[in-house]
């Protein structure tokens, strides 16, 4: 197995870990295209960019690669509760800072040399079902690891 895949499968268990109670979104591309039980409270891992980082290691490529994590929750409130729009929208802001401390408190991803960073966010989005309204947000990871090449 290639390295990009040990590293988005620790990441999807790392999150899952550390947002308890969040189903994982089957489509973290494309927001509104997942079910409305999954965005009730959901997160969902993307793999993005890369960029060669180009440090000498014989036979590998050091690769720097950012996953785009994403995560929802219901937006039940009626459009005229400000109070409850700024709670949900806390809230997912709250679940983002959980993942941000716990990466910030132990960078390392698996037992090699994968580093994980936060880079941003895009701060809160809105999208809307057939049935129901949700926020959500996406955030930018950016991790570093050597792809074996031989």
């Amino acid at each position: 197995m290639s390295e990009v895949s040990t590293v988005y499968d620790a990441l999807i268990t790392r999150i899952g870990a550390v947002l308890t109670g969040h189903l994982r979104l089957s489509n973290p591309y494309k927001i509104e295209e997942n079910s409305a039980t999954l965005l009730r409270i959901g997160y969902g891992v993307g793999i993005g960019p890369a960029t060669n980082t180009r440090r000498p290691m014989s036979g590998c490529a050091s690769i720097q690669r950012t996953f785009i994590v994403s995560i929802s929750r219901r937006y039940a409130a009626l459009d005229s509760s400000g109070s409850a729009k700024a709670a949900t929208e806390k809230q997912i802001m709250e679940d983002m800072l959980l993942l941000i401390k716990d990466f910030s408190e132990n960078t390392s991803l698996t037992n090699g040399n994968r580093v994980v960073g936060f880079d941003s966010d895009n701060g809160i989005n809105y999208v809307e079902t057939e049935s129901d309204r949700f926020m959500y947000t996406t955030a930018n990871f950016s991790i570093e690891y050597f792809e074996n090449l031989t």
